[in-house]
């Protein structure tokens, strides 16, 4: 089973849509800050990650960076959304995820 964190906004606008995240072979958490995602990877040893750039609490730039420098967190795949903006999209590209989404 493919364990995924969602920021909660992210999974709103999904929820309202048939989407790759109902397969029964993905176990699913919600994390409302990005605070509550590291706190829930480091408890589970998710696959992947999908969260904001910018939420309340820690940054997605420093939750990705607490992630790729602990050698047991950092096996996860990263997708951060963010503004699409020149500066949001360049902030979001030094965070070392594996994917950066700009928001339409």
């Amino acid at each position: 089973m493919k364990k995924i964190i969602i920021a909660h906004a992210i999974h709103e606008s999904l929820e309202q849509q048939n989407t790759f995240l109902d397969r029964t072979d993905f176990k699913v958490f919600i994390a409302k800050t990005n605070d509550e995602a590291l706190k829930i990877h480091r408890t589970e040893l998710v696959h992947l990650i999908i969260t904001r750039l910018e939420m309340s609490g820690m940054t997605g730039e420093h939750l990705c960076s607490l992630i790729r420098e602990d050698g047991l967190l950092r096996a996860a795949s990263m997708i951060i959304v963010c503004a699409n903006t020149p500066e949001a999209i360049e902030q979001a590209g030094r965070c070392r995820a594996n994917a950066v989404l700009p928001r339409p």
